[in-house]
């Protein structure tokens, strides 16, 4: 049997004769999803990756899920018995649909000018790896706005504290737990500053 590597999830869903595994990190969130479909007595495997394919954080998912991906196709592959087609490992690709997902995001203002001086992106949840989802999602925004954006969690109600991940135009390397309303001052500040108010 498959043992699943260390930090690492695996759901699956079935349509018909379609099985759908979802692969996903307990750091770094969705990071691809593996087809299986039942054809003329044969399996078709395909894969994709989560991400965009612009996004640097897409070459990560796919270095981690490719090898996660491969040994996912050959135990299914062995517990069905049956021949296998499979698409060439060259092929996976980034998700090139859309997404579905409704994101909450706030544009902060300059108090006296009212120029745009931060995106924040709510995510109403509070691991990194939702938080890395959030940013996956919000990707292709980034340079529509080009604004700095920061991406945030929930905050804690016993500790006051939450997750922030600065997401653009610079990104930090990984979420940040502080305090909320140490966040709340500095994104005020930024509204008061832009103008000297």
């Amino acid at each position: 049997m498959y043992q699943l590597p260390e930090k690492i999830k695996l759901r699956k869903e079935s349509q018909g004769d379609v099985h759908i595994y979802y692969v996903r990190h307990e750091e770094i969130g969705d990071l691809g999803r593996i087809v299986l479909s039942e054809y003329m007595g044969q399996s078709h495997f395909s894969s994709e990756v989560c991400g965009n394919p612009n996004d640097p954080l897409t070459q990560k998912r796919l270095e981690i899920f490719k090898p996660i991906a491969e040994d996912l196709i050959e135990e299914v592959s062995k517990q069905l018995k049956s021949p296998s087609q499979d698409i060439p490992l060259g092929s996976y690709k980034p998700e090139a649909k859309s997404s579905e997902h409704f994101v909450e995001s706030q544009l902060l203002c300059c108090i006296k000018c009212n120029t745009p001086v931060c995106r924040i992106v709510y995510t109403h949840k509070n691991t990194q790896a939702d938080i890395e989802d959030y940013y996956r999602l919000v990707f292709k925004e980034f340079k529509k706005f080009d604004i700095l954006t920061y991406i945030v969690g929930l905050v804690d109600t016993y500790t006051e504290q939450v997750l922030v991940l600065k997401a653009y135009p610079q990104r930090d390397e990984k979420p940040e737990k502080i305090d909320a309303n140490i966040f709340d001052v500095k994104v005020q500040n930024m509204q008061s500053g832009h103008c000297g108010v």
